[in-house]
């Protein structure tokens, strides 16, 4: 019984020790609280978008090369606005799996083995790494991207 109670006791207190240094380490580490991060709508309708990088000229298969942008968050997932003019693309590959929300305009992914998916203002889809094929929009194009924070770079 003796030996029985010193190791429930030593135990506890060791479940102690280490439960109290767990939630010490904590409070060490988070200096503020994690905040909401919201967006403003002119981030979403274009207005506060900045010129972006001219997308690799063998990509560029018709059209412009004219593109805009606005990245509103950065962590495990990037989130932000990307705009273009009327363009026509070479996915080939698809370098990372990218959530795509339709803000304006259409566009029309074309699959290498011929499935075409014509996606408007409200749509949603995922264009997954690997995806081969074309990207067709038509007029002034604008979307929401949710990736790998790679896309970035």
């Amino acid at each position: 019984m003796k030996i029985t109670n010193r190791l429930t006791v030593i135990t506890a207190a060791l479940f102690s020790v280490v439960f109290s240094s767990a939630l010490l380490a904590n409070t060490d580490t988070i200096k503020e609280p994690i905040k909401v991060i919201t967006f403003e709508k002119t981030d979403l309708n274009g207005t506060t978008l900045h010129k972006a990088a001219a997308l690799p000229k063998e990509m560029v298969i018709a059209g412009s090369n004219n593109s805009w942008e606005k990245f509103m968050y950065i962590g495990q997932v990037g989130v932000g606005v990307w705009q273009s003019e009327p363009m026509k693309l070479k996915m080939d590959p698809q370098s990372i799996d990218e959530y795509i929300f339709v803000l304006a305009g259409e566009v029309t992914v074309t699959s290498a083995t011929g499935t075409v998916n014509t996606f408007t203002p409200g749509d949603s889809f995922v264009l997954p790494a690997g995806f081969m094929g074309t990207w067709e929009t038509t007029g002034l194009y604008r979307q929401l991207i949710v990736a790998n924070p790679s896309f970035v770079e």
